[in-house]
């Protein structure tokens, strides 16, 4: 069966099987009738199936009264970066994030820089589901669409973003500590960020996978069990940090010469970096998702400020930040927003508050020391393939199993003492998750346990 995940995320399937040039047509053109015909930015990462993908979207850019501009090859934020900075009316950029080389997706951007809310994205669905299938001749300015790599308009763009992530740490205190850090950008689109923005910030980079050709690994998700590598170059190079991004680099996971941390410790140790900058009078709340570790509570409670949870997704958590009037905000998978940078997640924000916590607290004993001071906690999350005409069953499984979940807005999260569980469908995958928090590792464990149990009996599999 043909695989095409829609959602708040945007559009997302196995190219060939589900996504295809006539899609991305449908979706572009839906796209200009939520926007109006006005001039879009179209991004990519470096996917081999990028730039076909990139010119169908622009053929229906085109076809729907849109003006295109091409940024070539940039990370996520680059683009939403240029497209609040600018004159554009929205953006799309084209990239499945951590989804292996064979995934590609369409994501929407609005013209405040920040991806479509859950309203105009379902206008777009509508738009896309009524729209016919076929995909025109191809004219000469969409076939120009994804024939370079760089850009002068993309090259613009990652100056202005470096630029605003410089703004927003000690860019002085961060050069005089030169530092060496070590950087694994999965072949992605990391290095056309990263590799300048370090460079302003006076460090000395080694790298994993730097080349942003597109010939990502086989799991190109920045998660704990692939950061191995990174933690040795890390300690045979010296390095003060580590950093992994994904493809697309929204988000970065963290490896310090003691130990993998990991991309649950971006968030916490960067609104830990924030909140230790402000003064108190100007501390405010905290946004996450439901399923982002309650290290950030331990934060907030130091500096006596909310934490406000929102469904999975960025576009629900910007939401809530706006709404709040947040000073830092993200997703537990390394996915870091500063809203004096742009609203979006940024591995480029990551990694710049990292560096600057590890030089404000380097004496004692810096990034290291600073999470060992953290309680004692472990995440397990799972991934569980059960057709959805039986995923309510298992919803009432788990509700007779563990009692009333606290909260039911994007799946069921139950708190459980010191522990917390959450079983919710993906955005991006044709699965299920389940993310759990205890503790300790056995604990986090039998949570999952218990779900996969429940899954296995009505014929799912993890």
């Amino acid at each position: 069966m043909p695989t095409l995940v829609l959602s708040v995320s945007g559009a997302r399937g196995i190219v060939g099987d589900g996504l295809d040039e006539a899609v991305a047509y449908r979706l572009a053109r839906a796209f200009a009738t939520v926007i109006g015909s006005g001039p879009v930015l179209l991004g990519r990462d470096p996917r081999p199936s990028g730039p076909a993908l990139a010119r169908a979207a622009a053929s229906g850019l085109l076809a729907g009264g849109c003006g295109v501009a091409d940024l070539g090859i940039v990370t996520t934020p680059t683009a939403q970066v240029a497209v609040e900075q600018g004159e554009a009316w929205g953006g799309i950029i084209i990239t499945a994030s951590h989804n292996p080389i064979e995934w590609n997706a369409l994501k929407f951007v609005g013209p405040d820089g920040t991806f479509l809310g859950p309203e105009p994205m379902q206008a777009l669905l509508t738009a896309f589901r009524s729209a016919g299938a076929a995909l025109p001749p191809a004219d000469a300015e969409s076939l120009a669409i994804g024939r370079q790599a760089r850009t002068a308009a993309g090259e613009e763009a990652v100056r202005r973003h470096v630029e605003l992530i410089l703004g927003a740490v000690d860019v002085a205190a961060i050069r005089a500590a030169h530092l060496t850090v070590a950087v694994d950008a999965v072949r992605g689109a990391g290095s056309v960020l990263l590799d300048p923005l370090l460079e302003a910030l006076g460090a000395r980079v080694v790298w994993i996978d730097r080349e942003p050709d597109g010939q990502l690994p086989p799991h190109p998700e920045p998660r704990v069990e692939r950061l191995g590598p990174l933690l040795a170059l890390v300690r045979a190079e010296g390095a003060a940090l580590g950093f992994a991004l994904d493809p697309d680099s929204d988000r970065c996971a963290l490896v310090t010469p003691e130990r993998i941390l990991g991309e649950e410790w971006a968030l916490p140790l960067c609104a830990l970096e924030r909140l230790e900058c402000l003064e108190r009078r100007a501390r405010g709340p905290l946004v996450t998702n439901l399923s982002t570790s309650s290290r950030l509570e331990e934060v907030a409670a130091r500096f006596d400020v909310p934490v406000l949870r929102f469904p999975v997704g960025e576009a629900h958590v910007v939401g809530g930040m706006r709404a709040a009037g947040a000073v830092l905000g993200g997703e537990g998978n390394g996915g870091v927003i500063d809203p004096r940078v742009h609203l979006g997640r940024d591995a480029g924000v990551a990694a710049a508050l990292l560096m600057e916590l590890q030089v404000r607290t380097g004496v004692r004993g810096g990034v290291a020391r600073v999470a060992a001071g953290f309680a004692p906690r472990e995440m397990v999350k799972r991934k569980i393939d059960l057709e959805p005409e039986r995923r309510a069953a298992l919803m009432a499984a788990l509700r007779a199993h563990f009692g009333p979940p606290a909260n039911e807005q994007d799946g069921l999260r139950w708190t459980l003492g010191s522990a917390w569980l959450h079983v919710r469908p993906s955005g991006t995958e044709p699965i299920l998750r389940a993310i759990a928090e205890a503790p300790t590792q056995n604990e986090a464990e039998e949570l999952v346990a218990g779900v996969v149990g429940h899954a296995r009996e009505l014929g799912g599999a993890s």
